[in-house]
């Protein structure tokens, strides 16, 4: 009986340890989801607070292109009218052959430059002689005020107005306003810097209004069209030869049937008895003198004065007058 009783309770401790251990492993089990779980949790927080900061920062970003890509047009937009300006105003940058030849030299003589203006600059008056303007000097010695608009007449190159805006505005001087003279009298070849009299102008033009100036009266330039012949002058060499112009719908056809030469011409200024033209040859470049420039200068109704300048622009090497013909 003893040992029986012995016996169970052997197999009643074994079953009790048996449950123990198994116990022990579900608790661990347990334990070990419920920290997995937890784990899990933190990561899905974890997760979900990073998804909403890349959402932000995503947006931020979004934001930040959107504003750099606003930022992008407008300087886009400032290089392109910087681009424009840059091809306005570089007739007035290049100093040769065109801007400052012998010939653009003499051209420009025909148009006197008066100036008021107490503020103008000695150094802007020197580069205005060099650009071949001829100059007289009205400020006045007394104490009257004066003001710095620029008047110009009718037969003054819009190109001239510009250079000697361009000039003045490159010496810091501020210009009041550009406009022609109201009336015509006696002022049609003349550019006036400065007026008498306090300004009343509150701010001064800026480097795109002079480049972008305006006819205020239509330079008419009809008188050129139809047909014109006669005979030019080679002072070179003191021979003679035919010239024929043909002007129709915006185009200058030039024809030297002498010389067996043709080309176009390209107009590069006017005003209203003066046309400056660049020649580029079609035909003959190996037998005639390509690239040279053409001033043609109205002297009565139905003659104009032919003049040719190598392609330096420097020397007037024939001329002719020309008749109009149809």
């Amino acid at each position: 009986m003893q040992e029986l009783d012995l016996e169970e309770l052997y197999k009643s401790s074994k079953h009790r340890s048996a449950y123990k251990r198994a116990s022990v492993a579900v608790v661990v089990a347990v334990l070990a989801s419920i920290a997995w779980l937890a784990l899990s949790f933190y990561k899905v927080i974890t997760l979900r607070k990073e998804s909403t900061e890349l959402k932000s920062e995503s947006a931020r970003f979004s934001d930040l292109i959107s504003k750099r890509k606003l930022e992008y047009d407008e300087l886009e937009k400032q290089l392109k009218d910087k681009l424009q300006l840059t091809d306005t105003l570089a007739s007035l940058l290049d100093v040769s052959p065109e801007g400052n030849s012998d010939a653009a030299k003499a051209d420009r003589k025909e148009a006197k430059v008066q100036y008021f203006s107490k503020d103008i600059k000695p150094e802007a008056l020197a580069a205005l002689r060099q650009f071949g303007f001829l100059l007289e000097d009205k400020k006045p010695q007394s104490d009257i005020a004066t003001s710095n608009p620029i008047w110009f007449g009718k037969h003054v190159s819009l190109d001239d107005v510009r250079l000697v805006a361009y000039v003045l505005f490159k010496s810091k001087f501020k210009i009041d306003f550009i406009k022609p003279f109201p009336r015509s009298s006696g002022d049609d070849n003349l550019i006036q810097i400065g007026a008498l009299g306090k300004s009343t102008s509150n701010s001064s033009w800026t480097l795109e209004q002079i480049a972008g100036i305006k006819r205020y009266m239509d330079v008419d330039v009809t008188w050129l069209s139809g047909v014109w012949e006669g005979t030019a002058y080679q002072m070179t060499s003191n021979q003679t030869w035919m010239v024929k112009l043909e002007v129709q719908g915006g185009k200058y056809l030039v024809d030297y049937p002498t010389l067996k030469c043709e080309g176009e011409w390209t107009l590069l200024k006017k005003s209203t008895t003066t046309i400056n033209f660049r020649e580029k040859l079609t035909r003959g470049t190996d037998i005639c003198e390509d690239n040279g420039y053409v001033i043609i200068k109205k002297i009565g109704p139905s003659q104009i004065q032919f003049n040719y300048t190598n392609p330096n622009g420097n020397i007037v090497t024939s001329s002719a007058v020309l008749n109009h013909t149809r």
